[in-house]
């Protein structure tokens, strides 16, 4: 399997991620399948007062994010790496929204991992 492929691949995981906590954020319908006693606990992370930027569920920004970052990838954009850094910015921002919670959702925590693994190949993708 080749890089591009591979990093497209572990992309829409986070993408499809994102799709499921927006949609579960914007539907009362949906529900969250996530433990909630302890430490572990999505629903306390996904309805706090970080889950939203200006009433935007931050899944949903993720959502956005992950499409850009795809198309980038796809045409071997070179800007791909720059939105990369801004994607980790805004993990830094999640992590520390947890910390703060003293809670960790495990959905959110699988994006977390599918933005930072895809940092070294989007690098790579944008200086070929």
């Amino acid at each position: 399997m080749n890089l591009k492929l591979a990093t497209l691949l572990v992309a829409l995981v986070g993408l499809g991620v994102s799709i499921y906590l927006s949609v579960e954020a914007l539907s009362p319908h949906v529900p969250l399948y996530c433990s909630t006693p302890g430490v572990i606990n999505c629903e306390r992370v996904t309805t706090s007062v970080y889950s939203r930027i200006l009433g935007v569920p931050v899944a949903l920004l993720g959502v956005a994010w992950f499409v850009v970052e795809i198309g980038l990838i796809y045409v071997k954009s070179w800007f791909a790496f720059p939105c990369w850094v801004l994607g980790m910015a805004f993990v830094g921002y999640l992590l520390f929204s947890e910390y703060v919670l003293g809670s960790i959702c495990l959905y959110c925590t699988a994006v977390h991992i599918t933005v930072v693994a895809i940092g070294y190949p989007v690098w790579k993708l944008s200086t070929e």
